[in-house]
């Protein structure tokens, strides 16, 4: 295994209390760059509730099996689901004054809170397409180990406002309160989010299924994952990446790290006060 793969704690935070956590992300959030707008207009918030979860199901129906055609059309409830969603931490972006639900991603756990493994997708793909991970997962360590996936935005925010075929009345009158740039930031703001989840969760070794174009972008605001499997054809060309969530911290983009710093108080105090942490593996 490639000594790459494997960092030192580079960094321990002081963990803050609640209050002092929000009072710290209201001051990062209250500038004037882009980046501090976004959380201005936008709110990203850890779907522990059964209406939150439904949101986020509701959100990945709509992008991943009416818009993209990856999965069979769930015509009952619209909702798209699958058996890695217990184990896992789901998070919503929505606009703050509608609530309207405009991207979500999920952290998929490889251990739960009692230290039982599951398996996590990038596994389960691998092996059904009999492709080797270049990482060493037993020298990871399960409890250490988690993957991002089903990172959704509707086409009409994801394309800047430029295809409107699926947009609702409320999604157009939302856009127009706001700067195209605005939305064009969701992907930034899921993935800075993911990272921030995973270190959170002290999931510091972070797989992900992506395809090698989306890696190259990722890697201008600072997150460099590395590919660890051949490209193969799943829902496109994907391979799996590999990043260790402390080394993606030191070497965040700075114009994006305001912007990151804000997140991870956010979702760390909303992760405390939920008690997550000891719940992990057992959300239904």
């Amino acid at each position: 295994m490639s000594k790459d793969f494997i960092w030192e704690d580079l960094s321990r935070p002081r963990k803050l209390e609640l209050g002092e956590n929000l009072a710290k992300a209201e001051v990062l959030a209250s500038g004037d760059s882009p980046d501090h707008n976004f959380l201005k207009k936008f709110n990203l918030i850890l779907a522990t509730t059964e209406r939150d979860k439904a949101r986020v199901f509701s959100l990945r129906h709509r992008v991943f099996c009416e818009e993209l055609g990856f999965f069979s059309l769930d015509l009952a409830d619209r909702l798209e689901q699958d058996a890695f969603d217990t184990n896992s931490l789901h998070c919503l972006l929505e606009h703050r004054a509608t609530g309207l639900a405009i991207g979500c991603l999920r952290v998929v756990m490889a251990c739960d809170s009692k230290g039982d493994a599951f398996p996590i997708p990038v596994e389960k793909h691998c092996r059904e397409l009999s492709v080797e991970i270049s990482l060493d997962l037993k020298a990871v360590g399960r409890d250490s180990l988690c993957e991002i996936s089903r990172v959704a935005i509707p086409k009409f925010f994801r394309s800047g406002g430029k295809d409107e075929s699926l947009a609702t009345d409320l999604e157009r009158w939302v856009f127009g309160q706001h700067e195209r740039q605005d939305f064009l930031m969701a992907g930034v703001a899921l993935n800075l989010c993911a990272t921030a989840l995973s270190g959170i969760s002290k999931r510091y070794h972070v797989l992900a299924m992506i395809e090698p174009r989306f890696q190259r972008l990722l890697a201008r605001v600072g997150l460099h994952f590395e590919q660890v499997s051949p490209t193969v054809e799943l829902l496109g060309l994907r391979a799996a990446f590999y990043i260790h969530q402390q080394r993606a911290e030191t070497e965040l983009s700075e114009t994006v790290r305001p912007l990151y710093n804000a997140l991870r108080i956010n979702l760390e105090s909303q992760f405390l006060r939920e008690g997550i942490g000891s719940r992990i593996g057992i959300f239904h």
